[in-house]
């Protein structure tokens, strides 16, 4: 019985040893994933500020007093077993929408792939005011 509880306390020292070891670099861990947060966070706040000028009513707005509007294809059914759905268009095909109700495509190839990179690293919901959902004709 005596040998179990010195293999135990053994055992118990062990771990206190590897656990003080560790524990710096937990806290570490601990303090980076705040900094990938906080960073993230300025990120997203930096998107949610870009702005685009209203062709339309000629009003500057931020990414997030706008609409993105998803523009999505109605699928019919393909048998009797398939029901119909709806399929989302690529990104490259959606545009943003003003208050005043202008829908705006952005033509310029740099622009736009400006854009979808900056609402690509987050989701949408958080980047724009609101995100709609169109379907395509």
């Amino acid at each position: 019985m005596e040998t179990n509880i010195e293999i135990s306390q053994e055992l118990k020292t062990t771990l206190e040893k590897w656990k003080e070891k560790l524990d710096p670099f937990d806290e570490k861990i601990e303090s980076l994933e705040k900094d990938i947060a906080e960073q993230k966070k300025e990120k997203l706040e930096t998107i949610r500020n870009f702005t685009i000028n209203c062709l339309r009513c000629g009003k500057i707005n931020k990414f997030s007093e706008l609409a993105f509007v998803q523009v999505y294809d109605y699928v019919a059914p393909s048998g009797c077993m398939d029901g119909d759905y709806n399929k989302d268009c690529k990104d490259e095909l959606c545009h943003l929408k003003c208050f005043c109700g202008a829908g705006y495509y952005i033509y310029n190839m740099a622009e736009k792939k400006a854009m979808l990179y900056a609402i690509g690293q987050f989701p949408k919901e958080l980047v724009f005011n609101s995100v709609e959902r169109k379907r395509r004709y």
